[in-house]
């Protein structure tokens, strides 16, 4: 199963949310979370708007991981822990 489009509208969906071009390049990794990471994700300036953004991206992106991307697995489970 090809989830590129998925994936790619993901990204496109984020950048745009956070106000950057949709052309713009994320720096690129070799792998999807480097160590160490940080125990404390939670702001105090995120709004609900913003968090309940987060929790829908945080969503798609496991089932993208569960589905095709086995790779982004342990990443997105990791971040998926500080989701409310």
């Amino acid at each position: 199963m090809d989830q590129t489009e998925y994936a790619k509208s993901i990204v496109k969906e984020f950048k745009q949310a956070i106000g950057m071009a949709v052309d713009k390049k994320f720096r690129h990794v070799t792998t999807p979370m480097e160590e160490p990471y940080p125990n404390n994700l939670e702001d105090p300036n995120a709004d609900g708007d913003f968090k309940s953004a987060c929790n829908m991206w945080v969503g798609k992106l496991l089932y993208l991981s569960r589905m095709t991307r086995a790779d982004l697995a342990t990443a997105v489970g990791r971040l998926s822990r500080y989701m409310r």
